[in-house]
């Protein structure tokens, strides 16, 4: 399941994806840029750099 919010006046966008899985596994998430990125070094922060704006995408929570 997704879901997508807007917040901080539409300046923050909230995408949550929900996945059920029946055993233990591994998911792979994507997304496409032409920007360059740079990744922290605990690897849940992404800065997508722009040319007028840049864009950080955060993973919020751990796997259970």
């Amino acid at each position: 399941m997704r879901g997508l919010r807007l917040t901080d006046n539409r300046e923050t966008i909230i995408l949550q994806d929900e996945v059920v899985m029946k055993e233990k596994g591994e998911i792979d998430w994507f997304i496409h840029s032409q920007c360059p990125i740079t990744v922290s070094e605990d690897g849940k922060t992404a800065i997508f750099t722009g040319k007028y704006k840049d864009m950080k995408a955060t993973l919020l929570s751990d796997v259970d």
